[in-house]
């Protein structure tokens, strides 16, 4: 598989993954981020904002690469840059309230995010 492709699935399959999980944290009223909207509302929904408008980047980074677009490497790296700092931003979290495996998620996904950037900025001319 062509490694335009490969990011470009790659782009759409996190952003709808992060839109569907919040949907499903919210619709189900999971319990840890109810209490958490009640103790700090204000950060949870600017966190919520932050992980749909990076899920929003990285699917137009998707359409940007499927439709061979010039700006398709920019928004690519942007979207997951954001994706990355979420991340780490995710596993600090996840090791302070001991959810291991969240944690053991994001130290597969963090690696792999790594590398898709990395093939965007490096092999990007092939695509």
């Amino acid at each position: 598989m062509k490694q335009s492709r490969v990011l470009t699935l790659y782009a759409f399959v996190m952003g709808l993954m992060l839109i569907f999980s919040w949907l499903l944290l919210l619709i189900t009223g999971n319990p840890a981020l109810i209490s958490d909207i009640e103790s700090k509302p204000i950060e949870i929904i600017f966190v919520v904002i932050t992980e749909f408008l990076i899920a929003f980047t990285l699917l137009i980074a998707s359409y940007g690469l499927y439709k061979k677009s010039s700006w398709r490497r920019e928004v690519f790296i942007l979207g997951n840059g954001m994706l990355l700092y979420s991340m780490i931003n995710n596993l600090g979290f996840s090791i302070q309230t001991e959810e291991t495996a969240s944690a053991i998620l994001m130290l597969l996904m963090i690696p792999i995010n790594i590398v898709a950037i990395y093939v965007a900025i490096r092999k990007f001319d092939n695509f």
